[in-house]
């Protein structure tokens, strides 16, 4: 069997350069050049995520409405963070718009909402399977105030793509945010008999891979 002179001159060097490196660091430099390789963490992607919330009035009407910025983070940890302008509110009124604004999320005091959560890196980095369904305990951080808040998120691996999309929409309630007087306030102004103070939001979030 005749070898060519290439692989054997690669096998020479790679030899050389084991020979000349100590094995406890040599295997040191190997498992550090894994994680880098395998650890990142994911920027979330705003052209193609969503945050949008639905309003009940009269106890029978349902709307459903948006915001037009986001952004956060999943570090290669598990550490999700968002962020929610919360004057980007999109109710398709630009007066109810303003009235939300000013009125209920008096965004001149409180700008934003954090949401905060720690996802387990193994069912962040997973190959065998297309999805996870995942319990999570986070924090979300409303007109100064920060509160727990448990839910099941689904968690979508695709190409250095991670979508993470609530599995049943996350319950907010006016009163554990001290927004009640908002409500009353919205309900007043726009002349209703009611406006439910638990509020369903749904969350679909994609992340896109980053080794910054």
């Amino acid at each position: 069997m005749i070898l060519h002179k290439s692989p054997l001159k690669f096998l020479g060097l790679a030899m050389l350069l084991f020979e000349s490196i100590n094995p406890t660091k040599f295997i040191f430099l190997v498992l550090l050049t894994m994680s880098l390789t395998v650890q990142a963490g994911w920027n979330l992607d705003q052209s193609n995520s969503s945050i949008e919330f639905i309003s009940i009035k009269n106890n029978q009407i349902l709307e459903r409405h948006s915001f037009q910025k986001i952004s956060g983070n999943i570090t290669s940890e598990g550490l999700v963070n968002v962020t929610i302008d919360l004057d980007s509110v999109n109710t398709k009124i630009p007066i109810r718009d303003e009235r939300m604004r000013n009125l209920f999320f008096e965004t001149k005091i409180f700008p934003n909402a954090i949401f905060s959560a720690q996802i387990p890196t193994t069912d962040l980095n997973f190959e065998s399977e297309h999805f996870r369904i995942v319990k999570i305990n986070g924090q979300i951080n409303l007109h100064g105030i920060e509160a727990e808040l448990k839910s099941r998120l689904i968690v979508l691996n695709n190409d250095k793509t991670l979508r993470v999309i609530t599995n049943y929409p996350l319950l907010i309630t006016a009163e554990d945010f001290n927004l009640t007087e908002g409500v009353a306030k919205l309900q007043k102004i726009a002349g209703l008999d009611a406006i439910s103070s638990i509020v369903p939001v749904i969350l679909d979030l994609v992340f896109l891979e980053s080794k910054d």
